[in-house]
């Protein structure tokens, strides 16, 4: 059995890849896999890393990945068939330079996969794990927009090859909080059902949320179950929501004395002032430099003239 499993930077595949592998010893099935990463950094002959690989022209990494995959098929189709073998792979690689594809339809046409899978997890998970790698590099924004990448161009490939092969290729999207037990039962129970969990969970009390979790310990010991509480993304939009609005009652608050402030304003421009003559008493206290104009230095002759006689 072949599987592409594809997902973003942050999942600590490998890690996900070592349990799967535990969990099908336990069960005696063998799994194999490998990072196509790691094999182009292998194949490379310079001196690259998985932090500074993607630094390469463009042309370079699309021949080392291309030749790297190539290389990988080889090794797989000398593999017993009854094994599992998986490829580990980003779908479409981001960096500094804008996003590019990692694999393509005929690479993924060679591998032949009988199953495609789509790994997933919490935005704000990657995020942490980028930090303790020091390789935050990315807003919340573009690992966002990566997964959903990694998502639509496998499925699109996956779709695509069905209809060039006529072969009928199972696609998956797990999230890595519920861990690889998942994609071990998916590969070695192909006649177990399989069921999307749904439940009331929206404002339940804690003794309901116990009834849920033993509704999905009991679905998930006789069928495979997906838990749709394994994302728990709903709590940054809740946080989200919740400081907008506060904020948006504090601008509300502001943007009320503002209002108050230009009615005043409004209120004092329209009451009644005296007028007076610009050669005035009121005026002339208000603009002393205007006795110095008529003393002398007035353009109006006459005026300055009677200013010198008194």
């Amino acid at each position: 059995m072949r599987v592409l499993l594809t997902g973003q930077v942050g999942l600590e595949k490998g890690s996900y890849l070592k349990a799967a592998q535990g969990l099908a010893r336990d069960k005696g099935k063998q799994i194999d896999y490998v990072t196509l990463g790691e094999k182009m950094i292998e194949s490379y002959e310079g001196k690259i890393d998985d932090r500074t690989i993607l630094n390469l022209p463009n042309v370079v990494l699309d021949l080392l990945r291309r030749y790297a995959w190539r290389e990988i098929v080889h090794d797989v189709k000398l593999k017993n068939a009854n094994d599992i073998f998986i490829i580990n792979s980003h779908a479409v690689f981001r960096w500094h330079h804008g996003f590019f594809p990692a694999i393509d339809l005929d690479l993924v046409n060679d591998l032949e996969p009988d199953f495609m899978v789509t790994l997933i997890d919490d935005v704000d998970k990657i995020k942490d794990r980028l930090i303790e790698r020091s390789t935050d590099y990315f807003e919340l924004g573009e690992l966002l927009a990566w997964r959903e990448e990694e998502i639509w161009l496998t499925k699109l490939l996956r779709d695509s090859l069905k209809k060039l092969t006529g072969k009928e290729i199972g696609y998956f999207i797990l999230p890595n909080t519920q861990g690889p037990n998942l994609l071990v039962r998916i590969l070695t129970e192909p006649k177990t059902p399989k069921i999307y969990m749904s439940f009331a969970v929206t404002g339940l009390p804690e003794e309901k949320r116990k009834e849920v979790e033993e509704f999905k310990k009991e679905v998930s010991t006789k069928f495979i179950g997906f838990d749709p509480l394994a994302m728990g993304e709903r709590s940054i939009v809740i946080t989200a929501e919740s400081l907008a609005k506060e904020l948006g009652d504090e601008f509300s608050r502001v943007g009320d004395l503002l209002a108050e402030v230009s009615k005043a304003a409004q209120e004092k421009k329209r009451r009644w002032t005296p007028r007076w003559d610009r050669l005035s008493a009121l005026a002339l206290a208000e603009q002393p430099t205007r006795l110095r104009i008529l003393w002398g230095e007035s353009p109006l002759p006459s005026i300055a003239r009677f200013g010198r006689l008194a």
